[in-house]
């Protein structure tokens, strides 16, 4: 019989946040003493996501914040049942992170600071996912190099239009206004 290494998985029960250490029954019947550390962590809570709503077909940044984020170790960020993506960690009260693609409406977003995922918070925050904005056609379609042509956009969700911007090429954003 060789005795050697060996891997246990357990489930942490419910604690105050705070370090412990961490033991094992031998095959004695006694537990080890290890020493070796675990950090209970007080839960994320998310109380505002900014923008609050984004394109279904994901790429929109948004900042998270909250209480109790954790830059140790890396933070995720999921808005809804989307796949979860890394999120920058600027401070204890704000990450920022990509949404990924999901279906239009509204989901909750939520943050993983400690456990690679494991459990998120359950703020209930919500973000909501949009239509995808596309853009049909253009009147004119063609104007003078030096500029000044006044172009009509034509799409589906479209920003709001004193939010409206345009971008020729790589060129803008230039503003926009109600047709």
């Amino acid at each position: 019989r060789c005795a050697g290494w060996g891997e246990v998985v357990c489930s942490a029960p419910a604690s105050a946040a705070g370090v412990v250490s961490v033991e094992v029954r031998a095959s004695g019947g006694s537990f080890t003493n290890s020493g070796v550390e675990f950090q209970y962590q007080v839960e994320a809570t998310v109380r505002l996501v900014q923008p609050g709503s984004g394109s279904s077909g994901g790429g929109s940044v948004v900042a998270l914040e909250g209480a109790h984020f954790n830059g140790e170790q890396g933070a995720l960020c999921r808005l809804g049942s989307g796949s979860a993506s890394s999120a920058q960690f600027v401070s204890s009260s704000l990450v920022r992170c990509e949404a990924a693609g999901h279906a239009e409406g509204l989901v909750a977003a939520e943050v993983s600071v400690s456990d690679g995922g494991q459990q998120y918070s359950s703020s209930g925050v919500a973000f909501e996912y949009q239509a995808a904005a596309r853009v049909y056609a253009v009147e004119p379609s063609s104007g003078s190099e030096t500029g000044g042509t006044v172009v009509q956009v034509v799409g589906d969700g479209l920003a709001e239009p004193e939010q409206a911007r345009c971008r020729f090429g790589s060129t803008g954003p230039v503003l926009g206004r109600a047709a």
